[in-house]
């Protein structure tokens, strides 16, 4: 088993491709770690994360609260699953499918952002 338990992209890496790249180069190291199963965990109403474990089409184990010891803080609910590292590979083309999602909504916000630039106006004033 190989867990992945907390992976923070830093803000040089910003575009999509990049972390496209990225998370390329993290899958390519799970599948030839040659571990069977991959354990994925998170703060349950993280959504951003869900998704993105949702791409390895995971088996959820647990949700719910976290078993502390008396002083520990936590999250207030956790979520764990797992996934082969067959299943994380063969969900490649969901990837991609994000990939070129995240690339038109940063396309469009950049539109957006340059139209409301040169109107000295939001987009959402006009509408």
């Amino acid at each position: 088993m190989m867990e992945v338990n907390g992976v923070w992209i830093g803000p040089a890496v910003k575009t999509p491709k990049m972390q496209f790249q990225f998370w390329m180069k993290l899958l390519t190291d799970i599948f030839m770690s040659k571990k069977k199963y991959l354990l994925l965990m998170s703060d349950a109403r993280n959504k951003n994360i869900e998704h993105i474990h949702s791409l390895a089409n995971p088996e959820i184990l647990y949700e719910g609260s976290p078993n502390l010891m008396a002083s520990d803080k936590s999250h207030a609910t956790i979520r764990v699953g797992y996934t082969t590292r067959w299943r994380a590979v063969m969900n490649v083309p969901k990837y991609w499918f994000e990939l070129k999602k995240r690339e038109q909504r940063a396309k469009n916000f950049e539109r957006k952002r340059n139209l409301e630039r040169a109107l000295g106006i939001s987009v959402e004033q006009i509408q």
